[in-house]
């Protein structure tokens, strides 16, 4: 485990501090999203009695629908009850769980799965997501952000997945120009799987206040996790398997399971 702050890590209360969001796989949803057969529509239904409010073409219609059901400043949980597929990018709310329940969704948006650009208070969880998007989640000057429980992989028949499974960073030239205020922050992973990507697992560029538990990351193209310009962040275990050799046929890749890089820290610690 390692942390760049000037202390080392506590694995006992990183994990803690990870698990503290575990609730959130037991509230009730305030959205479900379902897709029925017979139709070939998705559905939304709204908490208490779950009545049917809309029936949608396309999953990606359906969440979209779901969001606008969302309001306030507490969190509240969209379900997603059924495998799907996705054709256009999820454009994450704030103060939303979306919880896939476990299914397996593939995409065919090739930018993003989602795109978190400047949401807080948000979770993701609990979903095999499959396809080639250059990112299969994208934050930018985030905070108060969960992503747990979450597989980032190849479709069945498939070599190679995506690029990048997860990507945290500020908003356009903050770095340079603009300062911390635009860097994402808040941001607890856990329990992350990512196999026969082009890119990396986890990457980080201008964050901080970052958390991350597990990641298992096997025959990427990139590292397990990579800090850019980062500070503040904890790792507890990263377990990788032939990174750097998804597209190499096994033959090592420039980069390692867990790489730093570009002005990170300063404050750097490793145990």
């Amino acid at each position: 485990y390692t942390t760049l702050a000037t202390d080392s890590v506590d694995p006992v209360a990183l994990q803690a501090k990870l698990d503290a969001f575990d609730s959130e796989n037991e509230l009730a949803p305030k959205v479900k999203v379902s897709y029925d057969s017979g139709s070939k529509k998705w559905n939304i239904a709204v908490a208490p009695d779950y009545t049917a409010t809309g029936s949608y073409s396309d999953l990606s219609s359906a969440i979209t629908a779901a969001f606008g059901k969302i309001s306030g400043t507490q969190k509240q949980k969209i379900s997603i009850e059924n495998d799907g597929e996705l054709t256009d990018v999820i454009s994450m709310k704030s103060n939303v769980i979306l919880d896939f329940n476990n299914h397996t969704i593939h995409t065919t948006a090739t930018k993003y799965f989602i795109d978190m650009e400047r949401t807080s208070n948000a979770s993701v969880r609990n979903g095999i997501i499959t396809g080639t998007p250059g990112m299969y989640i994208f934050m930018a000057t985030c905070n108060d952000i969960v992503v747990d429980n979450m597989t980032f992989t190849r479709a069945k028949g498939k070599k190679y997945g995506g690029g990048k499974g997860i990507r945290i960073q500020c908003r356009g030239s903050a770095r340079t120009t603009q300062g911390f205020d635009y860097y994402s922050h808040g941001i607890y992973i856990d329990n992350i799987k990512a196999s026969y990507l082009t890119s990396d697992g986890i990457e980080t560029y201008c964050a901080y206040d970052v958390h991350i538990g597990t990641i298992e990351a096997t025959d990427v193209d990139g590292c397990g996790v990579l800090l850019n310009c980062s500070r503040d962040v904890e790792i507890l275990n990263i377990i990788g398997t032939r990174c750097c050799t998804a597209r190499s046929e096994g033959t090592a890749g420039g980069y390692a399971a867990f790489r730093c890089a570009n002005d990170v820290g300063p404050n750097r610690s490793e145990e």
